[in-house]
């Protein structure tokens, strides 16, 4: 009798333990529910997915041939891409491809390009130290200015990809002008790179901030302003793009796209396509300058004065303005790769 009863006092302190955690499991429900709707009142957003259905793109989405297979730029035609950000109202997506072409354009044409490498030989860790020691830093900074005339600049193709890309095409012919300048663009590139170690980890940081400005002359004149940004630690990463003073609101989706098979040529550094065409094409673009500026630099090796370790520090300085035209972008991955021919290179070591 005694132990019947042990074990029905026992049942029931079970039964009435599984109805607390059951309750204060429900108040975990309660309280979400109720701070769920205080934080999408606080934001404005109904109490729905951000996206819906229609703008979710479940399978790769395709580009069109002439981007995978350029027409070639020569004397009378240079031809550059321009790529808006997913996700834009097609109208304002057009226009924004069409100024970033005219931007790669001015960076093939007349570009302006500085770099600072620090390159820090004798940097080491102690074995047991989990402290992150710089292995190197660059900086590149690009300038470049187009004027153009009517006539000059001309649409030959675009796109719209499924995630809401515009992709254009962009020719410009040198001897065509017609009358006097009318569209200008001014165009900043700033890009840093610093890569760390600790042990056997490596950790790599990059920022890129691209400010553009350009301006239409006539009775119809107008200014447009245009602004990229974003930075990466390893695998984590923001961007943030701006439009004539509007921030633009990127699609919460993977990036997936058809491209062809390797071509042969994989000279150019590949960049993963998850953050969308322009983040990959830009990355690219860049390294062709980092390539264009590898040799033939003004190296100086500077004491270990400044630091209470010795780093074996060099600093390389190179200025230069090459004359690049697009040979090719090939897509195969999901990456993307930027070719870049050399025209010409006329190239002076930056002053001290």
């Amino acid at each position: 009798m005694v132990q019947r009863l042990i074990f029905s006092f026992f049942v029931l302190a079970c039964a009435l333990g599984l109805t607390a955690q059951e309750s204060g499991l429900k108040q975990v429900d309660d309280d979400y529910r109720r701070f769920r709707e205080t934080f999408d009142k606080a934001l404005n957003k109904p109490d729905t997915a951000a996206y819906s259905q229609s703008k979710i793109v479940y399978h790769p989405a395709t580009l069109p041939d002439w981007f995978l297979n350029l027409p070639g730029s020569g004397e009378s035609t240079v031809y550059a891409v321009g790529i808006s950000d997913p996700g834009m109202e097609p109208a304002e997506a057009y226009s924004l491809a069409v100024l970033r072409a005219k931007a790669v354009l001015a960076l093939l044409l007349r570009p302006r390009v500085t770099v600072l490498t620090d390159n820090y030989a004798g940097q080491q860790t102690a074995p047991a130290s989990d402290r992150f020691v710089t292995k190197y830093v660059n900086f590149y900074r690009l300038l470049a200015v187009l004027e153009a005339a009517p006539g000059q600049i001309r649409v030959v193709e675009s796109f719209t990809t499924a995630f809401g890309e515009a992709v254009v095409l962009l020719g410009y012919s040198p001897d065509s002008a017609e009358t006097a300048v009318t569209d200008s663009l001014m165009l900043q590139i700033d890009f840093y790179q610093a890569e760390r170690q600790s042990r056997n980890r490596f950790e790599m940081e990059e920022k890129c901030e691209m400010y553009g400005l350009s301006k239409t002359a006539g009775s119809g004149q107008q200014v447009n302003i245009f602004y990229y940004y974003y930075r990466a630690l390893n695998n984590r990463y923001e961007i943030v793009s701006r439009f004539n003073g509007k921030e633009v609101d990127f699609p919460l989706t993977v990036f997936r796209y058809l491209g062809q098979a390797a071509a042969g040529e994989t000279e150019s550094v590949s960049y993963k396509l998850t953050n969308g065409l322009w983040k990959a094409f830009l990355q690219s673009l860049i390294q062709n300058y980092a390539a264009a500026a590898s040799t033939d630099v003004d190296i100086n090796q500077l004491t270990d004065q400044y630091t209470s370790s010795r780093q074996n520090l060099s600093r390389e300085r190179l200025s230069l303005s090459p004359m690049l035209r697009l040979k090719a972008l090939h897509v195969s991955n999901n990456r993307l790769s930027v070719l870049l021919d050399k025209i010409e290179t006329a190239k002076s070591p930056a002053q001290k």
